[in-house]
C-alpha cells in the first residue's frame, strides 16, 4: 500500500483505509456518491491491481465530497471582557459570522462553517468564534437563527 499511497489519496471519494489483518488486504471505505461508488472503486482497483495489493471496498452513503460549507449550530454561549464568544458546530471548519441581527431584546446569530458531508467522519471539537456586538448581551436572548433556539450565554464578569 505504501507504493501507492499517493495515487489513492488523490481519488476523489476515498474516506480512508484500514488493514484486515484477519483477511490479509487492505481496505478502503468509499463514498457512494451518484452511482454507489463504482467509478471510485474502478479507479482504485486500477492502481491496486498494478500494485499487486489484496483489497476490499467498504461502500458508505454519502456524497464524493467529503466536506460542504453551511451554516451550522452552536450550543454553547459566554461573555470575555465584553465579547460574546460561541462554541460553534465544527472543527477547524474556518467559522464565519453570516448573520447577525441585534434587537433591543434578542441577537439572531447564524454561524456558516466548513463541516463532514453526510456519511463522513469529522474531528472531535469545536469552533470558538468571536461575535463583534453592538452592545452588550445583558439580558438579550441569543438565538440560533439556524434553529431558532435560545442559547444560554454565561455572562463573565471582566478581568
Amino acid at each position: 500500500m505504501d507504493t501507492v499511497r499517493g495515487e489513492v489519496d488523490d481519488v476523489p471519494g476515498v474516506s480512508g483505509w484500514w488493514v484486515d489483518e484477519a483477511e490479509g488486504r487492505v481496505v478502503l471505505g468509499v463514498a457512494a456518491g451518484d452511482d454507489d461508488g463504482w467509478g471510485t472503486c474502478a479507479a482504485l482497483a486500477e492502481i491496486l491491481d498494478r500494485a499487486g495489493a489484496p483489497y476490499a471496498f467498504e461502500v458508505f452513503p454519502g456524497p464524493v465530497e467529503d466536506a460542504e460549507r453551511r451554516a451550522v449550530g452552536f450550543g454553547e454561549a459566554w461573555t470575555d471582557d465584553g465579547v460574546l464568544l460561541v462554541n460553534a458546530w465544527s472543527c477547524n471548519g474556518e467559522p464565519e459570522v453570516t448573520l447577525l441581527e441585534e434587537t433591543r431584546d434578542e441577537i439572531r446569530l447564524q454561524i456558516t462553517a466548513t463541516v463532514p458531508a453526510p456519511g463522513w467522519p469529522g474531528d472531535g471539537c469545536l469552533d470558538t468564534v468571536a461575535v463583534p456586538l453592538e452592545q452588550p448581551v445583558d439580558d438579550r436572548t441569543l438565538t440560533d437563527a439556524t434553529s431558532g433556539a435560545a442559547v444560554p450565554v454565561e455572562l463573565r464578569e471582566p478581568r
